[in-house]
């Protein structure tokens, strides 16, 4: 399966996108021919695939600039002519973006919401990220292996 480019999205800028324009996500979503969650489950990842977005544009005039997240994440942590695995973990005001990376390229992320303002549930919303990483690497691989099998 090939992968589409995503956009980084400003979740509350899409919010107020959908509240101007008097939609709600389920409409937008089975508008474009997805899920009535589509949308929503977008929001949470805080991406959409760009084909996506074009298709929003076309049926509603929303431009990627319009959603796209425009504040550069503030890096907790970066290494410098590193080859292999790393990790880079972007903190925002409510949310952690968790995100694995391999020669530089990113190979899995999750994000996470943060509770409160405590440092536990800081450190509580990137186990959870991490978490999630590893439960969609393993999501792919079953899937792998069942289609390797023809289970599916």
């Amino acid at each position: 399966m090939r992968k589409s480019k995503k956009v980084s999205v400003d979740t509350d800028k899409v919010k107020t996108w959908l509240k101007n324009k008097g939609l709600a996500a389920a409409q937008v979503s089975t508008a474009s021919g997805k899920s009535e969650r589509y949308l929503s489950n977008c929001l949470q990842n805080r991406e959409i695939p760009l084909t996506q977005v074009k298709l929003l544009e076309a049926l509603y005039g929303l431009k990627v600039d319009d959603i796209a997240q425009t504040a550069p994440p503030e890096e907790t942590s970066k290494s410098k002519n590193c080859a292999g695995y790393q990790v880079a973990v972007n903190v925002y005001p409510q949310a952690v973006k968790f995100t694995i990376l391999f020669d530089g390229k990113q190979i899995q992320c999750a994000w996470s919401r943060i509770k409160d303002s405590s440092e536990l549930s800081l450190f509580q919303a990137i186990s959870y990220a991490a978490h999630m990483c590893y439960k969609l690497r393993e999501q792919k691989a079953i899937e792998a292996e069942d289609k390797k099998n023809n289970v599916r």
